[in-house]
């Protein structure tokens, strides 16, 4: 897999600053990294955010696609960051530092409109999910990603409550989570396999 940083260009400068230089988050990024250290530091930060980019500014392997599972389709928000950890996992990471793609981001981009709706509201919890099912994930992503699976549950269910929209919903799909998004990432792992 090998990624490259992306120019982004948006009207909005606090989501330019923000999401702009997204690898300066990784520590001691090399031309040659190894993918699963990669995982960690992203896990160790809550695994929330895309320190990677857009699909424009990745290139990976087909087979290593196949083999990661592809693309999932019950994440909706946070299906780039996903696929990215999936293959990170199973790979080395190659770091191109130029810009070789373009981000352009306005208010009525999917992002925004997946946000405001809140489809993703268990994005991150099955991320979480399977880097600790994952048979590829290294002992320290899994217990850094079961630390972070309780906390960032709750943080969802009072952003919900207070925030809405269609809080009871969101609320009766996050209550059975800890049941559910388990056995639902084992019955997937065939898929990765």
């Amino acid at each position: 897999m090998a990624f490259a940083p992306r120019r982004v260009e948006s009207d909005d400068i606090k989501w330019q600053q923000r999401y702009g230089r997204v690898h300066t988050r990784f520590r001691k990024l090399r031309d040659r990294n190894h993918g699963p250290s990669l995982v960690l530091q992203m896990v160790l930060h809550g695994a929330k955010e895309n320190w990677i980019g857009e699909p424009t500014a990745v290139m990976f392997r087909r087979q290593l696609a196949l083999d990661a599972g592809g693309f999932r389709t019950d994440i909706y928000q946070l299906v780039d960051v996903d696929f990215w950890l999936r293959l990170m996992l199973r790979s080395a990471v190659c770091f191109v530092p130029h810009e070789l793609s373009v981000r352009r981001h306005t208010a009525a981009t999917e992002t925004t409109r997946v946000m405001a709706t809140r489809r993703n509201v268990l994005d991150r919890q099955r991320i979480l999910t399977w880097l600790i099912v994952d048979p590829l994930s290294p002992n320290s992503v899994r217990s850094a990603a079961a630390l972070w699976w309780i906390p960032a549950w709750l943080a969802m269910i009072v952003e919900v409550a207070v925030l809405g929209p269609q809080r009871r919903t969101h609320l009766k799909a996050l209550a059975p989570a800890p049941f559910r998004e388990f056995a639902h990432a084992r019955r997937q792992l065939p898929m990765a396999d």
